[in-house]
């Protein structure tokens, strides 16, 4: 046998095996550059919606103040109803002032509600397209938590309350999503089903990644006309992680406090 005879046979050998590292070298490299990019999108784009969803909040309560006002002059307005004609214009005057301050609240609340969802749903579109292929897709994401505003309103029942944010504000305000990417796209189903057996599950060679955002506070300094630095607490937007039994817990929670 010749010298290329015994370097073609030593290449079948080891053929298999070659295009086994090229196979997976290949798999590895889209994984880490997918996964990369899609926690790049969900993270930045959960800050972004938190974000916007506490300067909402933050404009709510900055009518605090006008709130508090309302209450009074409609308490005020109450001790003159007795007053003919002057009392019942005033009163009603007021009421009218007070509904639409009203409808003012309840739209900042509503749109707060709104974005986050549309803003979740499009950062879910953004990862699936993070990779678009023609056969199908890779990449396949869930919205695991979508928050809702939680605040609590102070009197409870009064037509113009304060809105301040509630006790399990944090932990309900839990933004999340998940997603899948198959990586069993980029092996040879012979490599699977080798790897795998004859009862083999494509998915399992799959990544199950995820990433989450909560309101967090923070000091930050701040400097008032002829008083020296101070410092206040603000809520931000900042990324976390939570486990299965975490997330289950959370997302009932965020179901009760719908009602």
């Amino acid at each position: 046998m010749n010298e290329r005879g015994a370097t073609s046979i030593i290449l079948l050998i080891f053929l298999p095996f070659i295009l086994t590292a090229i196979a997976v070298g290949f798999a590895g490299a889209m994984s880490v550059h997918i996964t990369e990019k899609t926690n790049m999108i969900c993270r930045q784009g959960l800050l972004d919606a938190e974000s916007h969803m506490l300067n909402t909040m933050n404009q709510l309560i900055s009518l605090n103040l006008t709130a508090r006002s309302l209450r009074n002059m409609d308490r005020s307005a109450k001790l003159t109803m007795f007053i003919p004609f002057y009392g019942a214009i005033t009163a009603m005057s007021i009421q009218e002032t007070r509904l639409i301050f009203r409808s003012i609240q309840q739209k900042l609340i509503q749109r707060a509600n709104l974005d986050m969802k549309r803003e979740l749903a499009q950062i879910s579109f953004k990862i699936n397209s993070a990779f678009p292929d023609i056969r199908g897709h890779i990449i396949q994401s869930e919205l695991l938590n979508i928050p809702k505003l939680s605040l609590t309103a102070s009197p409870r029942f009064n037509l113009t309350p304060d809105y301040q944010p509630s006790e399990n504000f944090k932990e309900l305000m839990l933004a999340q999503i998940k997603w899948r990417i198959s990586i069993h796209r980029f092996l040879p189903s012979w490599l699977i089903r080798l790897v795998g057996g004859p009862e083999y599950y494509p998915h399992q060679f799959d990544l199950n990644l995820k990433c989450a955002s909560v309101p967090q506070k923070e000091l930050t300094s701040k400097i008032k006309p002829q008083t020296s630095k101070m410092r206040e607490s603000i809520w931000q937007a900042s990324l976390t992680e939570k486990d299965s039994a975490e997330t289950s817990t959370i997302r009932a929670k965020q179901l009760l406090n719908l009602f």
